[in-house]
């Protein structure tokens, strides 16, 4: 065709140069996608961690990538209807005209070469069975925007799936409950018996009205001790003492008759009213040999004298305490005459010290008072949360404890217990920073945080609180192992579960998804016969198939299911079993 005017030459032209140019970059998109070998490593990719981490590297054959083109790569993660963009890669030739951005390599056409990039993603669960994809866009830039042409080539799958192993490991972290030990409740009681100056014979009705002492209404509490029916007697010991005025010997001689003549009055007395304790060595004798000094100190320290601060510089003083009545009676004659008569006959007793417990209930006992909690002590209390089964039933036994008392740094350190165990995270972590509040530096406490933090996936901030836990002394190699292998950190993770924590499942896991599978092997055997469960043998299934053992991996793969038929899914679309999938074996195994 001929055109009369300059510009429709002109046009023609281009057209013509535009044909060229897009047969030139679809022979060099051809060329691209029959000269380039993808190859992911792994070869499958893996989960570790949260993340899935993986590297890819493009062979490129000599003369297969025109000089003018740059070449992107478009990787992309394809899963259901869903795609994930990952970071550009750019291959460009050496004469391409391209601008030379982030991501780009420019390869010598005629020698060919590699490209590597690494590349890592947050894993949702929705991607196990994903394909990771190059979409290569070829660019042939011109001298003008008419020559600028582009394709898009062939779309190449790079890698399959995505190996959940990661995900068999459970929450191993250990997580502490506090709480006393279940052991009887003490309650001791002492009842004062007083003597006349100077005197060990025993009156059951003396008093002295100035000191508000009563011997019958002493006695009194004799019968209140023995008609209680919630505090058992344990023990009953008789002390004698004698006050500092008169002489040192004579007061010795007092408190040994006193305590032997409240002796023989009690043993009959304490019969009448049920005392079984007297017959039998739990029923002893005591008395002091020194005046009671610290008894006279603490009445005059309490009491309202006002020269009380030098009559206490002298009962403190180094000299004889003979010296010391003398000094007082003569500097401080006023004050002495008052105590002679308010605090001296105070100090002229025999005390009996009643030692008692309230007996332990038993577990059902203790289950029968669910429902009438207000009836049971703290101590009754955590044991009966230790008791109950269902979660909901253990908040409402520390939901008492903590109507007892609300700043017991037990109850909500027990109910983010609970919440912890219960899976339920966000009301966990405000009972476990309650109690922290309330008892700051405790080593419970803040394992229990830390181990919160890491299941939510705050691993720096449970990183500190394990710090500061086991600065306050608790051991938390197993949770720091846990920590680092909820990162994907394996070789950390085997590091801190050694000791205890060495022969448990989460360890062996640490040790297949490191590679080393010996250790792996040497873990599982070493670990508890009641503790291997469907998991168990299912891990001893993938290290099978990792080792190229079939028998290993089949004969396990059939005892996990035996335990849990859920594991026959799982295993179906298992890529751990791709090499094996087609064995009879297989098929058996999980049929």
């Amino acid at each position: 065709m001929t055109f009369n005017t300059k510009n429709g030459k002109l046009a023609l032209f281009s057209a013509v140069v535009f044909l060229a140019a897009c047969t030139n970059v679809k022979k060099a998109a051809q060329q691209f996608d029959e000269g380039t070998k993808y190859q992911a490593e792994p070869e499958v990719l893996e989960l570790h961690g949260d993340s899935v981490e993986y590297q890819v590297t493009l062979n490129i054959d000599p003369k297969k990538l025109d000089p003018r083109v740059s070449v992107d790569i478009n990787p992309t993660l394809v899963y259901g209807d869903s795609m994930l963009a990952r970071p550009q890669v750019t291959v460009r030739g050496e004469k391409s005209k391209a601008s030379k951005g982030k991501g780009s390599t420019t390869i010598q056409s005629a020698e060919g070469g590699k490209v590597t990039y690494k590349d890592k993603f947050k894993y949702q669960p929705s991607m196990e069975n994903s394909e990771l994809k190059a979409m290569p866009t070829v660019m042939m830039k011109g001298y003008d925007k008419v020559q600028d042409q582009c394709i898009n080539g062939d779309t190449v799958t790079i890698a399959s799936g995505i190996v959940t192993t990661h995900q068999l490991g459970n929450n191993g972290e250990n997580v502490m409950e506090s709480g006393d030990a279940y052991t009887p409740i003490f309650k001791d009681v002492n009842v004062e018996l007083y003597y006349l100056i100077n005197s060990a014979h025993f009156n059951p009705y003396f008093k002295v009205k100035s000191a508000d002492i009563d011997n019958k209404a002493q006695l009194e509490q004799l019968k209140e001790l023995g008609a209680d029916t919630v505090y058992q007697i344990k023990g009953i010991t008789i002390y004698g003492h004698a006050s500092p005025d008169g002489e040192l010997k004579l007061n010795e001689e007092l408190s040994r008759k006193r305590a032997e003549h409240t002796f023989d009055y009690l043993t009959k007395q304490l019969k009448k009213l049920g005392f079984d304790e007297v017959n039998d060595s739990a029923f002893s004798l005591n008395f002091t040999m020194n005046e009671d000094w610290e008894g006279w100190k603490t009445l005059v320290a309490n009491s309202d004298l006002a020269d009380k601060d030098q009559i206490l510089a002298i009962m403190n003083s180094n000299i004889p305490n003979d010296s010391k009545e003398a000094e007082i009676k003569s500097k401080h004659a006023k004050s002495y005459d008052k105590m002679k008569n308010d605090m001296l006959p105070k100090l002229r007793r025999a005390t009996i010290a009643f030692n008692r417990q309230q007996p332990l209930k038993t577990d059902d006992e203790l289950l029968s008072f669910k429902n009438n909690m207000k009836e049971l002590q703290v101590v009754e209390l955590l044991q009966l949360a230790r008791l109950v089964e269902k979660p909901a039933d253990k908040i409402a036994v520390y939901q008492e404890v903590k109507s007892r008392d609300a700043n017991d740094w037990r109850a909500y350190n027990n109910m983010g217990y609970v919440y912890l165990m219960n899976n339920e995270m966000d009301k966990a972590l405000p009972m476990l920073e309650k109690a922290n509040s309330l008892n700051p530096n405790n080593a419970t406490v803040l394992n229990n945080l830390g181990v919160a933090n890491a299941m939510m996936k705050n691993y720096s901030q449970a990183a500190d609180y394990y710090k500061q836990a086991k600065d306050a002394g608790a051991n938390v190699e197993n949770n720091m192992g846990m920590l680092e292998y909820r990162q994907g950190h394996y070789q950390q993770a085997v590091d801190n579960l050694q000791g205890e924590s060495l022969c448990q499942f989460n360890t062996a896991l640490s040790f297949v998804m490191k590679g080393d599978y010996s250790k792996a092997k040497e873990v599982m055997e070493c670990i508890k016969t009641e503790d291997r469960d469907a998991r168990y043998y299912y891990l001893y299934a993938v290290l099978g198939a990792r080792t190229n053992n079939l028998e290993m991996a089949t004969s396990n793969l059939t005892r996990s299911i035996q335990l849990d038929s859920a594991m026959r899914t799982r295993a179906k679309q298992d890529l751990e079993f791709r090499r094996i999938k087609d064995r009879a074996e297989f098929a058996n195994a999980i049929r």
